[in-house]
């Protein structure tokens, strides 16, 4: 028999590992050999040495993951009100 109350904080924290881990493997997958996407920008930039473009992709991955923790942060705060769980 599942708990699901008590098993809300670790399905939590694993929800949040797999969304930054599953955004990070896409990009890394563009890198390798992709024809579109943010890794393959960051890729075609910096074969061509237009690193402020490359920064900018950078960049940009960087609020990606800020938001997916910010939204998953709030999603957690939202159905874990009832513990005392500080972030």
């Amino acid at each position: 028999r599942i708990i699901l109350p008590g098993a809300m904080p670790s399905i939590c924290v694993g929800a949040e590992l797999s969304l930054l881990f599953s955004f990070l493997m896409l990009t890394a997958a563009e890198l390798i050999g992709a024809n579109s996407g943010v890794g393959w920008y960051i890729r075609n930039f910096g074969d061509f040495g237009d690193y402020p473009r490359v920064i900018s992709g950078l960049i940009f991955i960087g609020i990606v993951i800020t938001f997916i923790t910010w939204g998953t942060s709030k999603i957690e705060k939202r159905l874990l009100n009832w513990t005392d769980i500080k972030k």
